[in-house]
């Protein structure tokens, strides 16, 4: 292609667009980084006042987007996405933008050896979650010199979009390194329990223009001694 032709002093401002998806004929990879080396065949020449941008490779990957909530700490609710599907390529580390519904959001930096970790595109509508404290009971009575504090937690996650939503919601109980305490959860609609951490998670798929319950309840067992606090 040859654009040699045109008036170096024309008023018009373009952008040439090439991409080629030619096979390496060349790799070296040294414990760092992997280099590719390729031989392209066509030759374009620009006007002065032409914009150049050449894909030297272009690879299109379906990742699977999901919502994403902590409703403890913040009302909003995201879009994330996990970049797994990039291990099988040669990804080295780097800066990339992160576009939602055609937008920019921001920019993020890719590590080759953290795919897996979870990245947030942006805010999200058409998912809504909400948390609420149910009941909060401290037992009057003392058992064997204990007093019971229950506190039951309902998280409402409502889908308004006519296709089901992938969501991953995140809570947590409090934990303890007072022997004296005992923290118990009864009810967790089968979360995944990290009980070092007091993590509760739950990956769920909502149906389209659907409501759903999730609970997080426990029980907390102190001493009945007045103003017992618990660490």
């Amino acid at each position: 292609m040859d654009y040699a032709g045109l008036a170096e002093n024309s008023d018009i401002d373009f952008e040439i667009e090439q991409t080629f998806n030619p096979e390496a004929v060349n790799t070296m990879e040294t414990s760092t980084s992997v280099r590719h080396e390729f031989h392209l065949a066509d030759r374009i020449s620009l006007s002065a006042k032409a914009q150049e941008k050449i894909v030297i490779w272009k690879q299109d990957i379906e990742l699977q987007p999901y919502y994403f909530a902590v409703p403890e700490k913040d009302s909003a609710e995201y879009m994330a996405i996990r970049l797994t599907e990039l291990e099988k390529y040669d990804v080295i580390a780097s800066t990339a933008k992160v576009y939602l519904d055609d937008e920019y959001t921001h920019e993020i930096y890719l590590n080759p050896d953290e795919l897996d970790k979870q990245i947030v595109i942006g805010r999200a509508k058409g998912v809504s979650v909400k948390r609420y404290l149910r009941k909060k009971h401290t037992n009057t009575k003392k058992i064997q010199g204990k007093r019971i504090r229950t506190y039951e937690y309902v998280i409402e996650v409502k889908n308004d979009l006519k296709q089901p939503a992938r969501l991953n919601v995140l809570d947590h109980f409090p934990i303890t390194s007072d022997p004296d305490v005992v923290i118990e959860v009864y009810n967790a609609s089968e979360a995944k329990i990290d009980s070092a951490t007091g993590q509760c998670s739950w990956d769920i798929v909502i149906a389209a223009e659907e409501k759903y319950e999730l609970e997080l309840c426990y029980t907390i067992t102190v001493p009945a001694r007045e103003n017992y606090e618990y660490k």
